[in-house]
């Protein structure tokens, strides 16, 4: 709909995280960079930590798709989507989906182990991504340590990456996790976008999907509205963004205002909504689109002669 109307190639706010969308700035590229060091010098555990929103999914799956020409890279998406399987079946049926899960786990941790090393030999080193870390149980923990425990003389067999929300901290400070804390080497925090770096990521997003003139289409204050309301969250700003489109497509209009702002967060905060605004934001953002709305009149309006 609103695609065609602004002359847009794609939706440049999709819900799902599409990798040529992938925004470089905000240190999403020296976070990827520093797994790779780690993962080169043999570090056993790391761990990319960022709030909901941040960005993490998508920096997961660009470091997958830039790093896996050095490593092969096993992924878990969410370890509490099957509580029935174990981080070693998880892992087993990354390495071969044909072997039987249903064996012994001593059995199969030593076929596990004999095919990493065979990996190693490739000069090809296995890796493991494991994404909502922070829902990681008791056992599974335990788990990965053993897993941990997997090396040859030289250089671990597995080594871990975990990607989680602050959560993941709280949750390896505890009791029946503090012998994996140990193991951790190297922790990498994902931060929210700076405002300077938000407005690149916007322009970056809508200038993949056809925008010739970003910084014309949504002027630095809507983004700058956008970029308080959305409170350091890509996926909320993505969500607003859409939104906003789809009012202005509405309208009819060119290109989105305030108003097309406020109508999308308004939606975004009725009942039932994933994202709820409180009134002293949408009082702000409705006062912003008052002023700015009365700005434009102002200006286009004829002159009155006394």
């Amino acid at each position: 709909m609103y695609l065609e109307h602004f002359k847009l190639s794609r939706n440049p706010f999709p819900s799902t995280p599409q990798l040529d969308f992938f925004f470089s700035g905000g240190g999403r590229t020296a976070a990827i960079n520093a797994i790779d060091y780690a993962l080169q010098e043999n570090f056993g555990i790391v761990k990319i930590i960022g709030q909901t929103g941040v960005g993490k999914t998508m920096l997961c799956r660009q470091a997958y798709r830039e790093l896996s020409e050095k490593y092969d890279i096993l992924f878990l998406s969410d370890p509490s989507l099957d509580s029935t399987h174990s981080i070693l079946a998880a892992v087993a049926s990354e390495l071969n989906p044909e072997w039987d899960l249903s064996r012994p786990k001593n059995k199969l941790f030593q076929q596990v182990m004999q095919t990493l090393i065979k990996q190693k030999e490739t000069g090809k080193p296995t890796i493991l991504f494991i994404e909502e870390a922070q829902k990681l149980t008791t056992e599974q923990f335990e788990e990965l340590r053993y897993l941990t425990n997997l090396e040859t003389s030289q250089d671990k067999l597995l080594q871990i990456i975990l990607f989680g929300q602050p959560e993941l901290d709280s949750r390896l400070m505890q009791a029946d996790a503090q012998l994996l804390s140990s193991r951790l080497t190297h922790s990498i925090y994902l931060k929210p976008l700076s405002r300077k770096d938000f407005v690149d990521y916007l322009h970056h997003r809508l200038a993949i999907a056809g925008i010739l003139k970003p910084e014309v289409f949504i002027p630095t204050a809507l983004v700058n509205c956008i970029f308080f309301l959305s409170q350091g969250s890509l996926r909320q700003a993505n969500q607003i963004l859409e939104k906003t489109l789809f009012a202005a497509y509405l309208r009819k209009a060119d290109k989105p205002n305030f108003f097309d702002i406020a109508a999308a967060v308004r939606s975004m905060s009725r009942k039932g909504a994933e994202v709820k605004y409180t009134r002293k934001q949408l009082a702000s953002v409705f006062s912003i689109g008052l002023f700015f709305g009365w700005v434009a009149f102002t200006a286009t309006a004829p002159a009155v002669l006394h």
